[in-house]
């Protein structure tokens, strides 16, 4: 009877040493953190679907301009050779002015677009 309690006694001592369980609340947490990383990667999808919509638009409608302004004549591919030579006057810059005013401000909210989504993340 003291052998086979004695060898009982080992294999518990034993098995105790080998199962380690590990604190509760670490437990909890990572089952938390699990849980938040996998609500956030079912937000990132449509986020980034929405960020590659909202910089395909911008290209797109970037493109239409620059193909409508080409289209129109030498004025406008003119007004961009000045640029580079500085001999802009003022009437070619006046004209072109909403253009510009237009393609800057798509860039910006384009940009504040892109910004604010990253942000959230």
């Amino acid at each position: 009877m003291v052998l086979v309690t004695t060898a009982m006694r080992k294999a518990r001592e034993v098995s105790a040493g080998r199962a380690r369980l590990e604190p509760a609340g670490l437990i909890w947490w990572r089952a938390q953190l699990r849980k938040r990383r996998a609500a956030m990667e079912t937000v990132r999808r449509p986020i980034w679907g929405a960020q590659i919509f909202a910089i395909a638009m911008t290209l797109s409608v970037a493109l239409g301009v620059v193909v409508f302004e080409a289209r129109q004549g030498d004025g406008w591919r003119g007004w961009i050779a000045a640029i580079g030579s500085s001999l802009i006057s003022v009437k070619a810059s006046l004209s072109l002015l909403p253009l510009a005013v237009g393609v800057a401000m798509l860039l910006f909210l384009g940009a504040v677009v892109v910004w604010l989504t990253v942000e959230r993340e």
